[in-house]
């Protein structure tokens, strides 16, 4: 299935808290970097099997926290 504008936002928005860069999902999915950059612009549609590949690397990512550690 699709997804929708709205779910695209959320997945752009979730890639850069993660600090996921677009050049690794093309990697990962074999697409120019462009493609993915122009997808979540929303100026062009990848296959529907590209887009839940997206999903899915975005929402599988670990999602490092800085935290400041006190040092004795």
């Amino acid at each position: 299935m699709r997804l929708s504008i709205e779910e695209i936002e959320e997945l752009r928005f979730l890639a850069m808290k993660k600090e996921i860069k677009n050049k690794t999902i093309a990697d990962s999915l074999g697409i120019s970097q462009a493609a993915v950059s122009q997808f979540f612009r929303n100026k062009t549609r990848l296959s529907i099997s590209n887009e839940n590949k997206i999903k899915d690397i975005i929402e599988q990512a670990d999602q490092f926290v800085m935290k400041r550690v006190k040092v004795n």
